[in-house]
C-alpha cells in the first residue's frame, strides 16, 4: 500500500507548548512562506523520527486557539495541504539512528535529518 502524510489524518501533538504559541500560523499570517516551510519540515521531522506503524501526523504547533472578535478561529493550519503531503515516503528501511541531539532515519524516498537542539529539520527527498 502506498503511503502519503495527510494533514486530514489526525492526532499526533509533537511539540506543543506555551514556548511555540503558533509560529506556522504566525510566519503564514506574515506572509514568511520560508519560515512556515521552516518550521513545517521541523515537525514533519520529529514526527518521522519516532513513527511507527499506524501513526498519524497533524501540523499542530501549540494550543492556541485565535479567535476574531465574533470567535471566528483565525488560525486554520489544519485546513491546508501543504505541497510536502502530496509526497510518496513510504515505509521507513530501520529506525533512527541518534548522535548527540541530532537524529536521522531512511525512507525509500526520502532520508530524515532532525537537529533537536536547534530546532531545525530537513528532509531529502530522492
Amino acid at each position: 500500500m502506498k503511503h502519503l502524510l495527510l494533514t486530514t489524518i489526525a492526532v499526533t501533538s509533537l511539540l506543543a507548548t506555551t514556548t511555540f504559541a503558533d509560529p506556522i500560523h504566525d510566519a503564514a499570517r506574515k506572509g514568511d512562506i520560508e519560515a512556515v516551510e521552516e518550521r513545517l519540515n521541523f515537525l514533519i521531522t520529529l514526527f518521522l523520527v519516532i513513527a511507527e506503524k499506524y501513526s498519524y501526523f497533524y501540523p499542530h504547533d501549540g494550543f492556541v486557539v485565535r479567535a476574531k472578535g465574533r470567535g471566528e478561529q483565525i488560525n486554520r493550519t489544519w485546513m491546508h495541504t501543504f505541497p510536502i503531503f502530496k509526497k510518496r515516503l513510504v515505509r521507513p528501511t530501520g529506525s533512527a539512528i541518534k548522535n548527540g541531539y541530532v537524529y536521522s532515519r531512511e525512507f525509500k524516498h526520502c532520508s530524515v535529518c532532525l537537529d533537536i537542539e536547534n530546532e531545525k529539520g530537513e528532509l531529502t527527498w530522492h
